[in-house]
């Protein structure tokens, strides 16, 4: 359901409705200052936002996830071993399931979307991709191969299953040609596995280096000048060509309102942002000028910190880095059991930094999702 439909938000919501049945124990403190404080000046930002209805039904959104995940943080990593155990394996037979359907589908050369998309007629709207799970479904897929990695390692032939895991995860981000599936895998098992020989380091970087980047982004589009950029890099595509021009407006309209941006979620609306504009760069590896016409700012600037600078102005960026400074640092610890959780949080990181928007609600909420299935098959947090 989920990686079809993105149907995330369902998913957390009847979560959080089996623990309240279980009587199990709901709601932490952990962590609420900097969420509310975020939350206020998100909500507050209607007052000068250029949407100021769009902006209130984010900010309503965005609290909806929160008060899940507050929720869930209750809960999440109080089990039993037996339960763990359970646990475990419905995890593992969950995503088994999920992952068969992208590599069916791609065996079956895509007569699986034809012939779906035949019988539900041109109602069928996500089906006029040439394989049943887009881009954004294999990333779900990526991200949740996380906590399923934790329960196969445990197993007599635990390198080889997790080996399997990820390979499974590779091919089906190969096949929909997600990159930023592959590279959050990429990243989050590297960290997992330098946060098992370096933990201190591997703590400090993340704790530090996030919000640090988080604030500082908006030095990337003064630094990086696209048309160089593009000549510089052999196959440098016109996807990634096209991002370069989305920061280089986002820093201009950064400037304009630098303390408490545009409003939240206003980046769909900011003046300008729907423009056409033609890139053509001439490239020396290449016989062919490289040429797009895209929109100048499509929906969000795929860029988290650059996002959070324009919605939200200086003092927003200044109360995410903070967020996500107590997220690293509680969360992940310097033993081998934090591992998992290091590598990840690094993933999860990555779309945010180049691919999806910020604030999209589908994307916290599976963040919510996975953190909890990964603190559930951990071993108890001390």
């Amino acid at each position: 359901m989920v990686i079809s439909n993105r149907a995330t938000i369902i998913a957390l919501v009847l979560m959080v409705a089996a623990a309240a049945l279980q009587r199990r124990r709901l709601g932490s403190r952990d962590g609420l200052p900097v969420l509310v404080a975020l939350l206020g000046l998100g909500t507050a930002s209607a007052l000068w936002s250029i949407d100021p209805a769009n902006t209130l039904g984010k900010a309503a959104q965005i609290a909806g996830v929160a008060a899940l995940l507050v929720a869930m943080m209750g809960y999440a990593g109080r089990w039993t071993d037996a339960e763990r155990a359970r646990l475990g394996k419905l995890a593992l037979i969950g995503w088994g399931v999920s992952a068969a359907i992208p590599l069916l589908d791609f065996a079956a050369h895509g007569a699986i979307v034809s012939t779906v998309r035949a019988l539900g007629g041109a109602g069928i709207s996500r089906l006029n991709a040439p394989h049943l799970v887009e881009k954004a479904g294999v990333t779900v897929l990526a991200l949740a191969a996380f906590p399923v990695l934790v329960v196969v390692s445990r197993l007599r032939y635990g390198a080889i299953a997790a080996a399997a895991v990820f390979s499974v995860s590779a091919a089906a981000a190969v096949i929909v040609s997600a990159s930023a599936a592959m590279l959050l895998l990429v990243v989050g098992v590297a960290v997992w596995g330098l946060h098992r020989f370096f933990p201190r380091a591997v703590r400090y970087t993340l704790g530090i280096g996030v919000p640090v980047m988080i604030f500082a982004m908006p030095l990337l589009p003064m630094l990086v000048d696209p048309e160089p950029v593009a000549r510089a890099i052999p196959h440098f595509n016109t996807s990634n060509l096209h991002r370069l021009y989305i920061w280089d407006f986002v820093y201009d309209c950064i400037v304009q309102r630098p303390w408490f941006g545009w409003g939240l979620d206003s980046a769909r609306v900011i003046p300008g942002g729907s423009d056409v504009i033609h890139i053509a760069v001439a490239v020396p590896w290449s016989d062919h000028v490289l040429t797009k016409n895209a929109l100048r700012l499509p929906l969000h600037p795929h860029n988290g910190g650059l996002q959070i600078w324009l919605e939200l102005g200086g003092v927003g960026a200044l109360c995410l880095a903070a967020a996500m400074a107590r997220l690293f640092w509680t969360q992940i610890g310097e033993t081998a059991d934090d591992s998992p959780m290091a590598g990840f949080l690094a993933a999860a990181a990555v779309p945010m930094f180049v691919s999806f928007g910020l604030f999209q609600s589908w994307w916290l909420a599976l963040v919510v999702i996975v953190w909890g299935a990964l603190r559930a098959v951990l071993p108890a947090p001390r």
